[in-house]
């Protein structure tokens, strides 16, 4: 006689979720522990934010468990970007922000996924680097500074290999030079 509940919810960019219907037991548990209600009636709405998820994080929660829990629930197992940054992004700064390692540059949040440093970029890349994460920089116009890692070359061998089925080729800076050595040794 009661009509069934609903085990998927529609989550929205805005980082609100929408269940039409009733909410099952377990989409309801995992909606109240990461998000705040916001209305009960007909749809059931709630919206996610940077305290709720700090809320979910700190009962227990892994972003990636809780990542995982939503995109399982999600119609169609889509989770918006928004919420995906929201998960992600704010925990690995508040991650940062607390490393002893890290305390030297002085971070301070500026946005909940802004850090700001007191030391020159150039430190602070290095020091995030020298602590197992990958940040870029940016230039004075606020574009992402690409750098091109400088590849390492061994260093030629000293001795060759002493076989008779083999030759020296020519430095490879001139192809006229390898092409004629390549024809004349057949």
């Amino acid at each position: 006689m009661l009509p069934r509940s609903r085990g998927t919810v529609l989550l929205q960019n805005d980082l609100t979720a929408v269940v039409t219907g009733t909410p099952s037991a377990n989409l309801l548990a995992l909606l109240d522990s990461a998000a705040t209600p916001e209305s009960r009636s007909g749809a059931w709405t709630w919206r996610f934010s940077p305290a709720s998820i700090r809320g979910a994080l700190d009962a227990g929660s892994t972003p990636a468990d809780l990542l995982a829990r939503i995109t399982e629930v999600a119609e169609g197992g889509r989770v918006p970007q928004t919420l995906t940054y929201l998960i992600n992004d704010e925990t690995l700064l508040t991650e940062i922000l607390n490393t002893c390692s890290l305390q030297a540059l002085h971070l301070i949040r500026l946005a909940p996924t802004v850090l700001a440093s007191a030391k020159p970029q150039a430190e602070t890349l290095a020091a995030l680097r020298a602590a197992g994460h990958a940040p870029a920089g940016l230039r004075l116009d606020g574009s992402p500074a690409i750098e091109i890692p400088q590849r390492r070359r061994a260093a030629p061998s000293p001795t060759e290999p002493d076989s008779g089925d083999l030759f020296p080729l020519p430095r490879l800076s001139d192809p006229a030079d390898v092409a004629r050595t390549l024809l004349g040794n057949r």
